[in-house]
């Protein structure tokens, strides 16, 4: 009897101070290298994606994790504007009844499971500025990881989103066409 009253003090002693407060600090998350690459700039290569390049970079985990949110924010205002002209082509066209409606999806769906080839400088306004390149699926498990994936068409399992991530803003945005 006298274990039972000692234990039920101590539980109840225990239970009655607050335990401090804890600070939990969340890693960052891994990054899937198997669905990414930072391509070494290239003059003759990639010299057209820039305005002007002052040095090659590379990027941190931190950066690309940034880089995500920017896309998926841009994605969400595209996958928008893309409905809104989808709704209204089928308005136009008195296409309300489903089995008439014209069937298109161009909308860009879970860009975080897209491949991204990245390309990272600093221009002479020392701004590092990004190119990625996304593709919803890979034809070759080697060549993606060494030189630009162009597709003609492909519809919005290509998109491609220039970002200065000095400033935190997107320069151009572009999604393969639907032949």
């Amino acid at each position: 009897m006298k274990l039972a009253l000692t234990l039920m003090s101590i539980l109840f002693i225990s239970c009655s101070h607050p335990n401090p407060k804890v600070n939990v600090v969340v890693a960052e998350k891994p990054i899937d290298t198997s669905r990414y690459v930072v391509l070494k700039f290239d003059t003759s290569r990639d010299n057209h994606l820039f305005k002007s390049v002052d040095k090659p970079m590379n990027l941190s985990a931190s950066e690309i994790a940034k880089i995500e949110v920017m896309i998926a924010k841009k994605v969400t205002e595209y996958n928008k504007t893309e409905k809104a002209f989808q709704d209204s082509v089928n308005k136009k066209f008195h296409r309300k009844e489903p089995g008439n409606a014209i069937s298109f999806d161009n909308l860009i769906h879970r860009p975080e499971k897209y491949y991204k080839q990245f390309l990272a400088i600093i221009n002479p306004k020392d701004e590092k500025e990004v190119w990625v390149s996304c593709f919803c699926d890979k034809q070759d498990n080697t060549y993606w990881k060494k030189d630009w994936v162009n597709v003609d068409d492909g519809g919005s399992c290509y998109f491609q989103i220039k970002i200065n991530l000095t400033n935190n803003t997107v320069l151009g945005f572009y999604v393969n066409g639907v032949a």
